[in-house]
């Protein structure tokens, strides 16, 4: 089971971050029975936040108005939502293949998600490999939310 948990928010980035957060607490009383204050969150080497819980997995990310959690207990996941703006050329062309500004948006939020998957963030070498599976939506008009996992 995977459930993206979406919510917006007018605040400043930091309201935003805790909303993250907020959401993935009432995704995991949900969804696993536990209570986000008595888990320890810990942090992978690079960076990734996790819970030493077996069976649970999640991905937190925010972006102008929207906070985002996506929660899983098939296995890692990521997500990634953005406002959709000009990404620059050069930007496009290191990270995204010259993909164009049609598709621009799209594919960074498939390149952040599996970042977020792997932990190594959008700045990881080369392309995302054909193993990943994307899922993409939009709360809104002028946002796009991708979630990303592996195939099995």
């Amino acid at each position: 089971m995977t459930k993206v948990y979406c919510r917006k928010c007018f605040n400043n980035a930091q309201s935003r971050h805790e909303t993250a957060w907020e959401l993935l607490g009432e995704a995991l009383r949900e969804l696993f029975g536990l209570e986000l204050s008595q888990l320890e969150v810990k942090r992978s080497e690079k960076g990734k936040p996790y819970i030493e819980k077996k069976g649970v997995y999640f991905s937190l990310s925010h972006a102008k108005e929207y906070a985002v959690c996506a929660v899983s207990d098939e296995g890692e996941i990521g997500v990634d939502i953005e406002f959709e703006r000009k990404i620059p050329e050069a930007v496009q062309k290191r990270l995204l293949g010259g993909c164009g500004d049609e598709r621009a948006v799209l594919e960074w939020t498939k390149r952040e998600s599996w970042g977020k998957l792997t932990g190594e963030g959008v700045f990881f070498k080369g392309a995302v490999p054909e193993r990943a599976v994307f899922e993409t939506s939009s709360p809104e008009e002028g946002y796009v939310l991708t979630v990303c996992r592996e195939k099995c």
